[in-house]
């Protein structure tokens, strides 16, 4: 087994038990949420998008139906843990995330809008992500 694999089961589970309340550990739906936490670290394993643990595929799964540009957003991913991401590995993470059901692709009527205010929001300085994406 993978020690990234290990790291991450302990992890999900170390923050599964963390709570005190017997009734939090009996819920259906954190259960249920443990379960897919744990069952993505696995299907992972063997995956084309192993580069995509975390963070990064939260932060491409939120960008997913914006106009945020290739580049800045590979130069931002590129930041978090993890090893480097290419033009290629953005391109083709998006167009599968694009492919999912229920996935939406940028709305092209406010592109314009969206990258002014992504030039915008990039000269004042500020971070692709200022919130916790969850």
């Amino acid at each position: 087994m993978s020690n990234d694999r290990i790291y991450a089961v302990i992890s999900a589970l170390a923050e599964y038990v963390r709570s005190p309340s017997l009734r939090h550990l009996r819920d259906p739906h954190n259960l249920q949420k443990l379960a897919k936490e744990l069952v993505t670290v696995f299907d992972r394993a063997g995956s084309v998008w192993t580069k995509w643990d975390g963070r990064r595929d939260d932060v491409a799964k939120a960008a997913v139906p914006c106009w945020i540009p290739i580049e800045g957003l590979l130069a931002f991913l590129n930041t978090l843990p993890g090893p480097p991401l290419t033009l290629t590995d953005v391109k083709q993470r998006l167009r599968a995330l694009w492919e999912e059901p229920y996935s939406a692709y940028p709305n092209d009527e406010l592109q314009a809008g969206c990258l002014a205010l992504y030039e915008t929001e990039k000269a004042a300085g500020t971070e692709i992500v200022r919130r916790q994406i969850i």
